[in-house]
């Protein structure tokens, strides 16, 4: 199979293994999403809101997977018998099946960065980020960043109307507490100012890497940690000029 029949073919699987799942789950409408393109840093949002609905959690990845799921097909019938109001992850682009949801965007080049270094580093594959670049825009990895905010930006802004929140991963980085108490009142979660602290507290980098290290032992170089910290600005050490105008090109023609 040539390369750029199977980039075709495994972009054509994600798009349908995404629409079955949402066939399977039966949308409520009560049901919220936390929507964001893939490696794009929901880990740290979920975290606080888990800590913030099951005290207990502590930044147990266990606890905040089962309470806020990822939509998979493999995870698909058992968050379909969760009770209502269900709210749930998916890094889908936006769909009219779902009616509610927050929305989180990052720089693109950042995200496509932070998307590589999870594909190839974490699982320690050897592929030069040219290659991957090429792969990623020939839809081998599923949906690529501008098609995911395109949809939701326009697609679903114009749909959703009040009932989406678009909340910037930059925002929520330099101002934590306000960002999170306003996703807090769109979900109509009440809680006190200390609470808030504790739960930013517990979901804070190193806390999480403290726990990773606990479960994998030493990882070594931050970039294969599951919790690279949402580092900016480093798709400059690997962004050529020629991917550079490739992603700029991509990008205007999308918004």
């Amino acid at each position: 199979m040539g390369t750029n029949v199977a980039s075709l073919y495994w972009a054509a699987r994600w798009l349908v293994r995404q629409s079955l799942v949402f066939a399977m789950l039966k949308s409520w409408v009560d049901d919220c999403y936390i929507s964001l393109f893939r490696r794009l840093g929901c880990t740290w949002p979920r975290t606080i809101l888990t800590i913030m609905l099951v005290p207990e959690a502590i930044s147990t990845p266990d606890i905040f997977d089962a309470t806020i799921q990822g939509v998979r097909f493999c995870n698909a019938s058992e968050i379909y018998r969760m009770n209502s109001p269900r709210l749930l992850k998916t890094h889908a682009d936006w769909r009219p099946a779902i009616g509610r949801a927050i929305y989180l965007v990052r720089d693109g080049q950042d995200a496509i960065t932070s998307f590589y270094h999870y594909q190839v580093t974490r699982r320690q594959k050897y592929l030069t980020f040219n290659t991957f670049y090429t792969r990623y825009r020939q839809g081998a990895f599923g949906t690529q960043w501008h098609r995911n905010v395109e949809s939701w930006l326009i697609g679903g802004k114009e749909s959703l109307g009040e009932n989406l929140i678009i909340v910037s991963f930059a925002d929520l980085k330099a101002d934590t507490v306000n960002v999170v108490t306003c996703i807090l009142h769109f979900l109509g979660i009440e809680a006190t100012e200390h609470v808030l602290g504790h739960a930013i507290s517990e979901a804070g980098i190193e806390r999480m890497r403290q726990i990773e290290r606990s479960r994998r032992g030493d990882v070594g170089s931050s970039d294969v940690s599951f919790f690279r910290g949402g580092i900016t600005g480093q798709w400059d050490h690997y962004f050529t000029p020629k991917i550079v105008k490739d992603f700029q090109q991509i990008e205007t023609k999308a918004f």
